[in-house]
């Protein structure tokens, strides 16, 4: 939910406004999001990288820098994964449409 004082001299002036401010905001998350883990050594990766734990961690703390709502948690998680852990990801995980931690959950015992 966007809150933004009336009396802020960028603050919106009716609905539509709001949402396009709200788009704004997260076209810009998404655009850090995939710059901040556009490298492939940032990346999980079932056949180079063992326990997906640690990558898990890092993305945790990644989003707490962005302060990024439940949905944009789990809209953006996809940029940590690349190689077979992506595709799983995108097969088995992402059309169920779960919360982030269950989105996790879900990789931990494929990926250990």
């Amino acid at each position: 939910m966007l809150l933004i004082h009336r009396n802020h001299k960028n603050a919106p002036e009716n609905s539509n406004d709001t949402r396009r401010h709200r788009d704004i905001n997260g076209s810009l998350h998404a655009i850090s999001m995939a710059k901040r883990f556009q490298n492939r050594d940032l990346k999980y990766s079932a056949a180079e990288n063992g326990n997906i734990m640690s990558f898990i961690v890092q993305y945790e703390l990644v989003l707490q820098d962005f302060h990024l709502s439940h949905h944009e948690k789990r809209q953006y998680a996809h940029n940590l994964f690349c190689g077979e852990a992506l595709r799983y990801y995108y097969a088995d995980v992402e059309p169920l449409r779960s919360s982030y931690a269950d989105a996790f959950a879900k990789m931990q015992p494929q990926f250990g």
